[in-house]
């Protein structure tokens, strides 16, 4: 039987990176709320949704 301990950083977060999906590559971006970062990607994605209509 193993015995171990979980590992729980006390270390906060760095803030929030994004991924493209169809690149397959983290973005070097780095938002620090997570209300930032899906501005940034809502605006993103609509303007790749009016560039493929025109």
């Amino acid at each position: 039987m193993r015995h171990g301990g979980r590992y729980y950083s006390s270390m906060k977060s760095m803030g929030y990176d994004l991924y493209d999906n169809r690149e397959k590559r983290r973005l070097p971006l780095s938002f620090p709320t997570r209300e930032e970062a899906e501005r940034f990607c809502e605006q993103k994605n609509s303007e790749q949704l009016f560039d493929l209509a025109y």
